[in-house]
């Protein structure tokens, strides 16, 4: 009788917790869903521009001048030298 209500006993709680997390990872997904929607429409409508202005081209870094001419070259082709060195192919 006791191992039978010992058996019981633990089935319920087994049910029991099974049902909590469940609920708590529907409730973690919606969330997640919720306020990562709220978080994305924020940004997309924070990058808007207002009627008759013209909109950024990067919002998230800021624009630097162009003092010297290595900024404006583009690295070609990059290998590795034997003594350790990265050896980059530039285009002037």
């Amino acid at each position: 009788m006791r191992n039978s209500v010992t058996k019981t006993i633990i089935a319920i709680l087994v049910a029991v917790v099974t049902i909590v997390l469940t609920i708590a990872v529907i409730l973690g997904t919606l969330f997640l869903i919720v306020f990562g929607g709220l978080y994305m429409w924020g940004r997309i409508s924070r990058r808007r521009p207002e009627p008759g202005q013209q909109q950024p081209s990067n919002l998230a870094s800021p624009t630097l001048p162009r003092t010297r001419r290595e900024h404006t070259d583009a690295v070609t082709a990059v290998a590795f030298d034997p003594s350790g060195d990265w050896l980059a192919s530039v285009s002037r």
